[in-house]
């Protein structure tokens, strides 16, 4: 069974303080500029909404978001991802490597 990662952490590191406390919590948003709260996250349904960019979603949602990056172009994003640290998909070597990022869809900075 997939596993997605965990909404919370990934927030955090977009750089929100996290409050974990059940139901929605507000925030300003990780994906625009914000001045005031527009968005909220639920951490016991891992969705997070945004007012103003109208982004609802998963973790999934906020990362492609944030990264600007959408779900057709994951497998071009790991691969720059591999490569920047050294790395090829292409070899067999790295298909575990290649299968964890394409799986989870993991964007990691």
């Amino acid at each position: 069974m997939k596993t997605k990662p965990d909404l919370a952490l990934v927030l955090e590191h977009y750089g929100l303080n996290i409050i974990h406390k059940h139901g929605w919590s507000p925030c300003k948003c990780v994906v625009h500029e914000d001045s005031h709260a527009s968005a909220a996250y639920n951490l016991d349904k891992q969705v997070y909404n945004c007012l103003v960019c109208n982004l609802l979603g998963d973790v999934y949602d906020v990362v492609a978001a944030k990264e600007g990056v959408d779900f057709t172009t994951y497998e071009g994003f790991a691969d720059r991802f591999a490569r920047k640290f050294g790395a090829s998909l292409g070899s067999s070597m790295n298909e575990s490597l290649k299968s964890v990022i394409l799986n989870q869809k993991l964007i990691i900075k």
